[in-house]
């Protein structure tokens, strides 16, 4: 009895070809704020997409900015370690997820400069 598996390997993936993918995201309010969806005054159908896109990453951003922390001390006031040191990882992810807004607010900026090039 043979304990080698017959099944034949997985071709490796080819990272020099692009990947074709659709998804339904939906895009907060103040996202769409951010990156002002409303406003493509030439109806540049790049435009609109680019700035829905960084919206909907904004969006994403906010949601790992916002959850929520968990409370350090139990109902008699005694620490929860795990619950402490998940905060501080929350708080450090918050700092960076503010960050990726900031930083996706500024790259759909650029890319509207260069959709209307």
């Amino acid at each position: 009895m043979s304990t080698m598996d017959n099944t034949p390997p997985k071709p490796a993936v080819d990272t020099t070809k692009p990947i074709k993918f659709s998804f339904e995201q939906e895009a907060s309010p103040s996202a769409l704020l951010i990156v002002r969806h409303d406003f493509n005054p030439n109806m540049i159908t790049d435009v609109a997409r680019l700035k829905l896109l960084a919206a909907a990453l904004m969006t994403e951003a906010e949601r790992l900015r916002d959850r929520p922390l968990m409370p350090e001390t139990d109902a008699a006031g005694n620490p929860n370690v795990p619950n402490a040191a998940r905060n501080a990882r929350l708080i450090a992810a918050e700092r960076n997820a503010a960050l990726a807004i900031t930083h996706l607010e500024d790259a759909a900026m650029h890319l509207v400069k260069a959709a209307t090039a």
